[in-house]
């Protein structure tokens, strides 16, 4: 039997899912109570895109952060079908998208690909609309900012589109 990363990850999150039966992990202190919502990454959830919520929703997972999509003049989440499309799941699912991930940027890096700053804006544009309150911005492989000059780079990018972002409610 061949067993990749994602298919262990899978049942691994599977697991963990159930065993977490009450949806929710409570931690106290005397002070108050901290309760975690559980979620997951949309392509571990039966493939990805909307119909991850159902799959969410039947193992008990609360939201699910979406995949933005890969390199496209127009990343998948920011189409307005793509978009109905979740809220229409997360309405009969009663799973929310909770944040975005903008993975393709692991391999067109945000500081070299000309189209990345136009597609966080257009992915801010889609987390308001899902009420997705995180975008996770990957930097990793490719996007990896190893230098000083690469890092100022990056954050000189983000700082422009942070107004946007706060505005909207998103992080």
């Amino acid at each position: 039997m061949k067993c990749t990363r994602r298919s262990l990850f899978q049942a691994g999150l599977a697991t963990s899912a159930l065993l977490l039966s009450g949806n929710r992990v409570t931690a106290q202190n005397k002070a108050k109570t901290v309760s975690i919502r559980v979620g997951a990454m949309d392509g571990v959830l039966g493939g990805g895109g909307p119909k991850a919520l159902a799959v969410a929703k039947a193992v008990g997972i609360e939201g699910v952060e979406a995949a933005a999509g890969g390199a496209e003049d127009r990343l998948f989440i920011t189409r307005p079908e793509v978009i109905e499309s979740y809220k229409q799941a997360s309405k009969e699912t009663g799973v929310v998208v909770s944040s975005i991930c903008m993975g393709v940027l692991n391999r067109n890096p945000l500081i070299s690909e000309p189209r990345a700053p136009r597609w966080i804006k257009e992915t801010i544009d889609a987390a308001q609309a899902l009420q997705a309150k995180n975008i996770l911005i990957a930097c990793f492989g490719a996007g990896t900012l190893k230098t000083r000059a690469n890092k100022e780079k990056a954050a000189s990018i983000l700082k422009e589109l942070a107004p946007q972002a706060a505005a909207k409610g998103v992080t």
